[in-house]
C-alpha cells in the first residue's frame, strides 16, 4: 500500500476496525487476568506455610492455623458465589453485547475461583483438616473443635457443589448468547434496514436459546435481553437521526434526507414487533414447546 493511500478508508471500514481492534484488546486484557487466577484469596504466608507443613510446631496449633486459613477462604468464596452486584452495574442505556460481556467475565472469575481451589495452599490446608477429621480429632481441643472442623468440611462441599453449578451456568449462558453475536453487530454498526435484514436470524437465534438453553430460558433473563435488544435499536435510531449533532441541529438538516432516516426507524420499530410475534406464534405450534411470551411493554 502506498503512504499517500494510508488513512483513506471510508467511514464504515474505520468504525469496524476500531471496533475489532478494540474487542481484540479485551480479549487480551480479560486471558491476562486469567492467567493470575483466585486474586480475590489472600495466599498463605511462605514463612508459616514453611513452618507449619514441615512439623517443626505441635499439632494443635497446626489445625488451628490450617482451619482459620481455610475457613476465611470458605467466607471469601461464599460471598464471591453470592455477590451478583456486578450485573446492577450496568448503564441504564446497556445494550446486548453488555449481557454477553458480563457471562464471559463471569466464566472466567469462577474459572479463576476453581484453579484457586486446586492451589497447593489450598489442597494442603484441606487435607490436613480432612487427615485430622480421619483420625477423630486430638487430645485437647475438645468436641466443640471437633464439631467446627465438621462443619467447615461439610460448607467446603457445599461451596463445591455450589461452584460447579455456577460454572457450568456461566459456560452455558456464554455458549448460547456467542450465537448471537454476530446478528447484533448490526444493532451497533449499521443502518435501520441492515437491522431488519438480521431480524429473521437474530429472532431464530433467540428462539433456539429460549428452547434448549439450561440456564438462560427464564423468563427473566430472556425478557433482560429483549429490553437491551430493543435499547440498542433506539440508541442506533437516535444516532441515525441526530448524525452525531446535538438534538437541536435535527431541524437543519434536509428535510428529504430526515424524512428518509425517520421513515426507516419506523419500518424498523413494525418489522421488530412483527417479527417476534411471528417467531411467538411458531413457538406456540411446536409440540411441547414453551410458550414464547414476554412482557412488550
Amino acid at each position: 500500500m502506498e503512504k499517500a493511500a494510508w488513512g483513506a478508508c471510508d467511514e464504515e471500514s474505520v468504525e469496524e476496525f476500531n471496533m475489532l481492534t478494540k474487542k481484540f484488546a479485551v480479549e487480551v486484557h480479560d486471558a491476562i487476568k486469567q492467567m493470575a487466577p483466585g486474586q480475590e484469596f489472600t495466599p498463605l504466608d511462605p514463612e508459616d506455610m514453611a513452618k507449619y507443613s514441615q512439623g517443626s510446631v505441635n499439632d494443635q496449633e497446626k489445625i488451628h492455623y490450617f482451619e482459620q486459613a481455610f475457613s476465611q477462604w470458605l467466607n471469601t468464596l461464599n460471598n464471591l458465589l453470592n455477590d451478583e452486584s456486578d450485573a446492577k452495574k450496568e448503564p441504564a442505556d446497556a445494550g446486548p453485547l453488555v449481557e454477553l460481556k458480563y457471562w464471559r467475565e463471569r466464566m472466567q472469575k469462577i474459572n479463576g475461583w476453581c484453579e484457586f481451589l486446586k492451589s497447593k495452599d489450598f489442597v494442603m490446608c484441606k487435607n490436613h483438616l480432612f487427615r485430622y477429621k480421619q483420625h477423630e480429632g486430638l487430645a485437647g481441643r475438645g468436641r466443640g473443635g471437633d464439631e467446627q472442623i465438621q462443619k467447615l468440611l461439610v460448607e467446603y462441599n457445599r461451596l463445591d457443589l455450589l461452584l460447579t453449578d455456577k460454572l457450568n451456568e456461566a459456560k452455558d449462558n456464554v455458549k448460547y448468547l456467542s450465537t448471537l453475536e454476530k446478528f447484533l453487530d448490526p444493532l451497533y454498526n449499521g443502518t435501520p434496514q441492515q437491522i431488519i435484514d438480521t431480524l429473521p436470524a437474530l429472532m431464530n437465534a433467540i428462539k433456539m436459546i429460549h428452547t434448549i438453553a439450561r440456564f438462560y430460558n427464564t423468563a427473566d433473563k430472556m425478557t433482560g435481553l429483549f429490553m437491551k435488544i430493543t435499547t440498542q435499536m433506539i440508541n442506533n435510531c437516535k444516532k441515525r437521526i441526530l448524525n452525531g449533532e446535538k438534538p437541536d441541529f435535527i431541524w437543519n438538516r434536509d428535510p428529504i434526507s430526515l424524512i428518509e432516516v425517520l421513515g426507516s426507524c419506523i419500518r424498523l420499530n413494525k418489522e421488530y414487533k412483527d417479527c417476534y410475534k411471528e417467531t411467538k406464534d411458531k413457538v406456540a405450534d411446536m409440540p411441547k414447546g414453551k410458550t414464547f411470551d414476554f412482557s412488550e411493554t
